[in-house]
């Protein structure tokens, strides 16, 4: 019998539910992909090494022209392919990343001839600076370009042509060569000093560290290691760029690294390492006016420890060391290593941290990188996380609503974003390298227009 017109197969009206694979997100890598490519440029680099000097900086000179092919070809790339999402409940595709909607895979530019100029760059510095200044050359005689203004418009130009790679933009490409371009025909010593002035000091105000750590003297390091990673004291991602987030996932990295190595290393721990170091104590304590209550002290610490099963033999195995020492890490506390700690236990738990981590670095050598920029890493975040999350807390307009013009407000609100503040500095950092890359001798002539060019060769070739 046929159905009544209000007799409705509601599953034939349902949306249709489609089946798509979301894009990866940024910090999504094919770590495949990236091993493959990693093998691909060491190689390349044994080779460059066992070439002559002659025939590595006339490859180098080659990459110029190569890079601004390819920046062209990216960019022509990526115009004609932009990311789009999808509602996976309609179907419907976007340009704008709407609530609710799922990011769609997108085939990627091949980056592997990017990749293999930025190796040669470094291993032949000299031909690809030579490269860089011989490719803009010609524009160093267009009427006009020899000023200021001119060589700012074109070096900014040239900057924008050059392929990118992960995280890299192309608008601050562009700015660090027109800020390049315009300050090195001027005075290149000046600019390198201002700039790194500049960097440090904006950052350091976009951060705004507690004074412990500045008296400590850990912000410069921060600082450093924030431009190394090249983010902003921010939560997560903004449209300023990368946050700490991506730091705090570098030191998971690290950390997994280092104990994957020393759960599988053959080598055991010194104990007699270990305490030694909290034996060293006592002509410090005695030196320092110390009484007999503190060397008593000293001396049951020690004794404890003996008592430890782990510490009471000759050895105590790696995974076992190196949980004890972050233990008394965060026993501790960080103030314990920012200033000198006072009682005779806090100075004693600090050495047998140090004894650890001496053992553990004679037995398993193979982690000191590791934790040396772990250590950087955490640094950087212990200085700025106070302030990203004062940043995600804050009102965005706050009083800049009441401000009494436009120009007024805009200078309010750009004074306490901090994530503004970072990317400028970041910018003025990059510049300084450029500047730093330059031969000593300049002519503002004809050196003012490819000087932000040289900037390439100080980027490293990974994704």
């Amino acid at each position: 019998m046929a159905k009544e017109p209000w007799e409705i197969q509601w599953k034939a009206n349902e949306a249709p539910k489609l089946q798509q694979t979301p894009g990866k997100e940024p910090w999504e890598l094919d770590y495949k992909s990236l091993e493959t490519q990693k093998t691909k440029n060491d190689k390349l680099r044994a080779e460059l090494k066992q070439e002559s000097w002659l025939s590595r900086n006339v490859k180098g000179a080659a990459t110029a022209p190569s890079n601004l092919i390819e920046g062209v070809k990216q960019g022509a790339y990526d115009i004609s392919n932009p990311q789009q999402y999808i509602n996976p409940k309609t179907g419907e595709t976007s340009l704008i990343p709407y609530e609710g909607y799922q990011r769609l895979p997108k085939k990627q530019y091949d980056t592997s001839k990017i990749q293999e100029n930025r190796v040669i760059a470094q291993e032949a510095p000299v031909g690809a600076v030579v490269g860089n200044v011989g490719t803009a050359l010609p524009l160093a005689f267009i009427p006009g370009v020899n000023r200021t203004a001119g060589s700012m418009l074109a070096g900014g130009t040239l900057s924008a042509l050059q392929p990118t790679l992960g995280n890299e933009s192309r608008a601050e490409n562009l700015i660090t060569g027109a800020l390049t371009s315009g300050l090195v025909p001027n005075a290149p010593k000046i600019a390198t000093s201002t700039l790194g002035y500049g960097a440090n000091r904006l950052m350091q105000s976009a951060i705004k560290p507690q004074v412990k750590y500045l008296e400590a003297g850990k912000v410069p390091s921060a600082i450093e290691t924030m431009f190394e990673y090249g983010v902003n004291p921010t939560q997560g991602r903004t449209i300023f760029g990368k946050g700490l987030d991506v730091i705090k996932k570098d030191v998971n990295r690290l950390n997994t690294g280092i104990e994957d190595i020393l759960r599988t290393y053959p080598n055991v721990a010194s104990t007699k390492t270990a305490l030694s170091e909290v034996e060293k104590l006592r002509p410090t304590i005695v030196a320092g006016g110390g009484g007999t209550p503190e060397l008593n002290a000293l001396t049951r610490f020690i004794t404890e420890k003996q008592a430890n099963p782990l510490l009471s033999g000759e050895a105590i195995s790696l995974p076992a060391a190196q949980e004890m020492k972050q233990n008394i890490y965060k026993k501790v506390g960080d103030l314990a290593y920012l200033t000198s700690p006072a009682g005779a236990d806090v100075k004693a738990e600090k050495a047998l941290a140090s004894g650890l981590r001496k053992s553990i670095l004679e037995a398993a050598p193979e982690v000191a990188p590791l934790n040396a920029q772990e250590a950087k890493a955490i640094n950087a975040l212990k200085v700025s996380e106070r302030r990203a999350l004062n940043e995600a807390n804050k009102d965005i307009f706050g009083l800049g609503s009441i401000s009494p013009g436009v120009t007024q407000a805009l200078l309010f609100l750009a004074d306490r974003n901090a994530g503004l503040k970072s990317i400028v500095a970041r910018m003025l950092n990059q510049a300084k390298l450029g500047v730093q890359a330059l031969p000593p001798v300049t002519n503002a002539g004809l050196l003012g227009v490819p000087a932000s060019q040289v900037s390439n060769v100080t980027k490293e070739p990974r994704e």
